[in-house]
């Protein structure tokens, strides 16, 4: 199971990447993180 301040840490690392989607699997836990995409 991730701890909060791991789930900080890998929400940190895709915002200032490029990657758009993020999902991670393992022993139960499923976390799937996607960037919003802003239209102006």
């Amino acid at each position: 199971m991730l701890k909060i301040q791991e789930i900080r840490e890998i929400i940190k690392l895709i915002d200032s990447s490029s990657i758009d989607e993020f999902t991670f699997n393992e022993d139960g836990t499923k976390l799937k993180l996607k960037k919003m995409q802003v239209k102006l």
